[in-house]
């Protein structure tokens, strides 16, 4: 290798000037010369084998779920409400207290009531015995009528009588009986099984015909009504098994399809779902907002796996296969049906390869890797 300087310069600075290139010059030669005899060295990265997560294909059944969120309510669910009107002298119940059917809750003052009841069943006494008194005339009538003993005029009047008897005996029963509803609506009772959840009355209070006495509530046989979409309504049936969830438990609970409606709700486009869930122990309760998983298909003896598993690269899906040496080979898939996170592998695996299910990012095709089967 040859250089040549032309450099022309007279005075001292042009010396100095001419020193340095000297210098620059000599270093560089001598830095290109090391790099070319250097032999190349490969990187630690290019040389250690990345550890990949592997598992072994096998045919598994995929399943698929109708997944539903919703609110619970009570199978049971009411607010009982005066029929009368008049002041609370007692309460039999408590806030949280279970209660059955025909057990009392409270009671307003039904004196005024129970006059008004005596009084119709005086009434009632009365018209009775005008009907016995009219019957007996008219029956008289009806013989002496017969035997022209009396006139027509006359036994019409007693069959008049006895009809208006027949039918004050009637009002005065209809009036007895209303009375008596009444007086019976001066104590309030459960008309079901179930909790008190509200109870918003207190002694001395004067209620309305159609006030608030008490909220009643089934709390061991819930209800969950939901909807779900067109795509899968199909495919739910009445008496298909529910799994519940609740994200404050982690006990699952079994609930039972109870009713479908094939219209969709207003405004939406999802139709009506009702699952009925018992026995929860008291870990459910009305308005807690659930999960549900059903049922829906079963795929039988397929190929799937994580979507996030698949290496893709424009339109094509790839895996990486591990052979008996380690050696990791991208191979080509082609992909069937989604289902949630997972996708069915509808070719290009067969049974007993083992495929990287962690650390596809890592590798490319050919390298060798160490390997440790997923748990």
């Amino acid at each position: 290798m040859h250089f040549a300087f032309v450099i022309c310069n007279s005075n001292k600075h042009g010396g100095i000037l001419y020193k340095y290139l000297i210098y620059i010059v000599l270093i560089t030669i001598i830095l290109v010369g090391c790099k070319k005899n250097q032999p190349p060295q490969r990187s630690f990265m290019q040389t250690r084998e990345e550890t990949v997560l592997v598992e072994e294909v096998e045919y598994r059944d995929l399943n698929e779920y109708i997944r539903l969120t919703g609110v619970l309510e009570g199978k049971t669910d009411i607010n009982l409400t005066s029929e009368v009107t008049g002041q609370i002298v007692e309460i039999f119940t408590n806030l949280g207290n279970t209660i059955r059917p025909g057990e009392p809750i409270a009671r307003i003052d039904n004196s005024d009531y129970q006059a008004l009841y005596d009084q119709a069943e005086v009434t009632l006494l009365s018209a009775e015995a005008n009907l016995v008194a009219a019957e007996a005339i008219y029956r008289a009538n009806e013989i002496l009528y017969e035997n022209r003993r009396i006139s027509e005029v006359e036994f019409q009047n007693s069959v008049a009588a006895f009809k208006n008897a027949q039918a004050q005996l009637s009002g005065a029963t209809a009036t007895r009986d209303q009375r008596k509803r009444t007086l019976d609506q001066t104590q309030f009772v459960s008309p079901v099984f179930g909790e008190i959840v509200d109870l918003p009355i207190k002694i001395g209070q004067t209620i309305s015909s159609g006030q608030k006495v008490a909220g009643i509530v089934d709390v061991y046989n819930l209800v969950l009504k939901t909807g779900i979409g067109e795509n899968v309504v199909s495919n739910i049936q009445r008496g298909q098994t529910a799994i519940i969830t609740h994200r404050n438990s982690e006990q699952t609970f079994t609930g039972k399809v109870s009713g479908i409606g094939f219209k969709p709700l207003n405004s939406t486009a999802n139709y009506p779902v009702e699952i009925e869930i018992t026995d929860t122990k008291g870990y459910l309760l009305p308005g807690m907002i659930v999960s549900g998983e059903i049922l829906s298909i079963v795929n039988r003896n397929v190929v799937y796996t994580l979507q996030s598993n698949i290496v893709r690269e424009f339109d094509e899906s790839y895996m990486y296969v591990i052979d008996e040496e380690n050696i990791a080979h991208k191979r080509k898939i082609t992909l069937g049906k989604q289902v949630v996170e997972n996708v069915i592998i509808a070719s290009g695996l067969s049974r007993g390869d083992i495929i990287v299910v962690e650390g596809s990012d890592k590798i490319d095709d050919g390298v060798k890797v160490e390997t440790r089967f997923k748990n």
